[in-house]
């Protein structure tokens, strides 16, 4: 059943420096779920209480989810302003766009989401305060930007060492590449033909330079992800051990 929804991998079982472990079959995370049909009982064998749907309702229309989840926060991380396919980004791609081009659209969207989405991200790790909430998924369209970035943060708050939680980050290299032949397709559309495979992995794939474009912003105002939390994010100390105390053992 995994294997029908893009990159669906439980983001536990990792352990920090404190032999403390990410409880496994709490937090899941995916791309869309438009291929979950409407009664599953293979998908409710995973009891999901929460799902947060990072994208926009543009994207909603696009791929809409059947399935009938009772409780659904909608939190898209990244406005309509900074899309991917916004005005700049549609001159770009039908112009000559080289690879570099588009490595640096993406590298300067990943910060956009550590500068400009504090409130978003409040919202998200309000949710994870709350024991009520859990087993929680966490998705977008193709679960590797986005939900790759909030993902980090979660485990970089429980003090995941920073190399296990970039191999997870990009593990979505192995998960996302056939559903993401549609989108690659339109892009070429979009272009005439103009862009080919290699000049669009920059947005194909996630690179290592994407997440820490991102997390050099934040530690470059803060010592840990959890100051980032409360200074930037608006999170209270207690927050921060609500969502230990529920996602550590």
């Amino acid at each position: 059943m995994k294997r029908k929804i893009i990159n669906f991998r439980d983001i536990g079982g990792f352990s920090n420096d404190s032999n403390q472990f990410i409880k496994e079959k709490q937090i899941y995370r995916a791309g869309n779920l438009s291929q979950i049909k409407s009664i599953s009982p293979a998908f409710s064998s995973y009891k999901i209480a929460t799902v947060i749907d990072l994208r926009t309702l543009v994207e909603k229309g696009y791929h809409y989810t059947r399935y009938d989840f009772k409780n659904v926060v909608n939190v898209p991380l990244v406005d309509k302003s900074r899309q991917l396919l916004n005005r700049k980004t549609l001159i770009l791609i039908s112009g000559k766009a080289t690879e570099k081009d588009l490595e640096n659209l993406m590298i300067d969207t990943y910060k956009n989401m550590a500068l400009y989405c504090q409130d978003e991200i409040n919202t998200i790790f309000s949710l994870l305060t709350e024991e009520k909430n859990f087993p929680l998924l966490i998705h977008c369209s193709a679960g590797k930007d986005r939900t790759g970035f909030i993902v980090a943060l979660i485990q970089l708050l429980l003090e995941i060492p920073y190399q296990i939680v970039l191999t997870h980050y990009l593990a979505s290299n192995d998960h996302v590449t056939k559903s993401l032949r549609g989108p690659a397709r339109l892009l070429k559309i979009i272009s005439f033909n103009r862009l080919d495979d290699q000049t669009l992995k920059p947005i194909t794939t996630v690179r290592k330079e994407y997440l820490d474009a991102a997390l050099d912003l934040i530690y470059a105002k803060h010592s840990s992800i959890e100051a980032f939390l409360v200074t930037d994010c608006n999170m209270s100390i207690d927050d921060i051990k609500k969502i230990k105390d529920n996602l550590l053992s």
